[in-house]
């Protein structure tokens, strides 16, 4: 019985489900490793992304490079103007963070192409 407990619990960790894996509803700061720019931002579904309000989906570049990452990961996201590189500093899955985020209101852009 230990055996199949267990096994439950690791099969019930996917990105949906844990909050310090990126998933859909996940908030997360990244840091771009060239410039050492600090943004947040919130993945959602593609009907539900702006990128204005700092909402990106899933299916973008970026979106796919985050989801499933964890804190302290380093992810490459291609785009028009290039590769780019990024930590992940936080994931949170309420929508906000902590006090110490610097909440700038300005967007990361990847050469002629916005993430």
């Amino acid at each position: 019985m230990k055996s199949y407990t267990r096994s439950v619990r690791l099969n019930n960790r996917s990105p949906q489900s844990t909050t310090d894996v990126v998933g859909i509803g996940s908030t997360v700061v990244v840091r771009d490793l060239s410039t050492n720019e600090v943004e947040s931002y919130s993945l959602v579904n593609a009907s539900d992304a702006d990128i204005r309000s700092h909402r990106i989906s899933t299916l973008t570049p970026a979106g796919r490079a985050f989801y499933g990452r964890r804190a302290g990961d380093i992810v490459k996201v291609a785009a028009p103007g290039g590769t780019y590189r990024f930590r992940i500093e936080r994931v949170s899955k309420d929508g906000h963070l902590d006090a110490n985020h610097d909440a700038r209101s300005g967007m990361i852009e990847l050469g002629r192409g916005v993430i």
